[in-house]
């Protein structure tokens, strides 16, 4: 598993201690002030966050952001991503989060990746790294979210015209047929950056017919057309 391709997708700015600062300017994230201060307070000072800011959340949170506990890796990171939702501008956590993978095998720390969900579908990058030392506390959050999806897809989820078979087939068409369809691998996914939040799929190629690099192609999953 190359948890790799969760890290940061954007420039990160701003790093503690101008918290207030930094909430006084991002407005979406004013409800979230309280829910802040509390962590960096629990953290004995410790807490440091770096700042994403096209999707206004927190790219890196690092200190003791949280108190020891015997219980699940999962669970721990659960309970930390429902206490600060509202940073990350999450409705409800245990739909918005989805544990993909768990690495427990490090002598100094446990690892749990968290893929963003949306309407039961994974977001286009959108993910979480949570590292926590062999006590439970978690020490480290690094990744991407996109705040507020549920809004921008006005409240409801996109339902596809295309199949995934014939999305395979359109990418296989762009590229003139240097990738064969039946080789390709596709999967569903909310595209966060994009205006509407579409549902599009994601078509890989391995390799060429004739051997040469592989390919990653996005195709509208209600359209059919190729997105740029």
């Amino acid at each position: 598993m190359n948890v790799n391709k969760w890290l940061l997708m954007f420039a990160l700015t701003w790093m503690h201690p101008a918290l207030e600062d930094v909430l006084a300017h991002t407005d979406p994230l004013k409800p979230a002030r309280k829910v802040m201060e509390q962590i960096d307070a629990a953290s004995g000072g410790t807490m440091r966050v770096e700042w994403n800011e096209k999707t206004k959340t927190p790219a890196i949170w690092s200190g003791q952001l949280t108190k020891p506990s015997n219980h699940t890796p999962e669970w721990i990171s659960f309970e930390f991503l429902k206490k600060v939702k509202s940073v990350y501008g999450l409705k409800r956590v245990d739909e918005n989060m989805k544990v993909t993978y768990v690495d427990r095998d490090r002598s100094d720390k446990t690892i749990v990746v968290m893929q963003r969900q949306l309407y039961g579908k994974p977001v286009c990058g959108d993910g979480l790294i949570v590292e926590m030392d062999k006590s439970g506390v978690i020490r480290r959050v690094e990744g991407t979210v996109h705040a507020g999806l549920e809004q921008k897809r006005l409240n409801r989820p996109m339902y596809p015209a295309v199949s995934g078979d014939e999305a395979a087939a359109v990418a296989s068409r762009y590229v003139h047929g240097l990738y064969r369809a039946e080789e390709a691998t596709v999967h569903a996914c909310y595209l966060p950056n994009r205006e509407g939040v579409p549902l599009i799929y994601v078509v890989s190629f391995n390799r060429t017919a004739d051997g040469g690099p592989a390919s990653l192609i996005r195709v509208h999953s209600l359209t059919g057309r190729v997105i740029e």
